[in-house]
Parts: C-alpha cells; sequence; structure tokens
C-alpha cells in the first residue's frame, strides 16, 4: 500500500488530494483518490498496474492542471510513472 498527495489547480485555485493504492484480493490492483476532507472521489480497481494508472492518470487531468504529485521517497518509480501518464495524456489533449 502506497500514498499520493496531489496537488490540482483549476481557474486559479489549488486544491489537495490523496491517492492511495495496493495490491487487493486475487491480484486486482485498488487504487482510491480523496478529497482534502477525505471523501472518496474515485475508487479504480484493475487487474494490471498499468491498466490503473492509466485510468487514474485520465481522471486526474479531467479535475485540472496536475501541478505536483509527492509520494513516498521509497516510491520513486511510481512516481515518475505517474508523470509520465499524465504528461502523455495532456500532450494527447
Amino acid at each position: 500500500m502506497g500514498y499520493f498527495h496531489i496537488s490540482i489547480q483549476k481557474e486559479l485555485e489549488t486544491r489537495e488530494y490523496k491517492l492511495l493504492y495496493g495490491l487487493y484480493i486475487n491480484s486486482i490492483w485498488l487504487l482510491v483518490v480523496f478529497k482534502e476532507d477525505g471523501t472518496t472521489l474515485k475508487e479504480i480497481s484493475c487487474s494490471t498496474l498499468e491498466e490503473c494508472w492509466t485510468e487514474v492518470a485520465e481522471f486526474l487531468t479531467s479535475i485540472g492542471d496536475v501541478i505536483q504529485i509527492k509520494g513516498d521517497p521509497c516510491e520513486t518509480l511510481y512516481t515518475q510513472y505517474l508523470e509520465d501518464k499524465i504528461h502523455t495524456i495532456k500532450n494527447k489533449h
């Protein structure tokens, strides 16, 4: 289980979100995006981590401009992977 703190800017307002991820039952990945107040914004479950990262990156970019991702320091690979996915999606639009 790991987490990210994500800052998203929309119309000059920056909001903070938290993304939790982990391996769930029967090798299913579960990612949950929370608002600042702790309410669940989006749950994503997939059979592959690649599929989940793509879906969560698409969701985050639909909220606004992702300006910062802070992850657990030992998870720099996942942080870079998520940043790359977001960058790829932004370039498609």
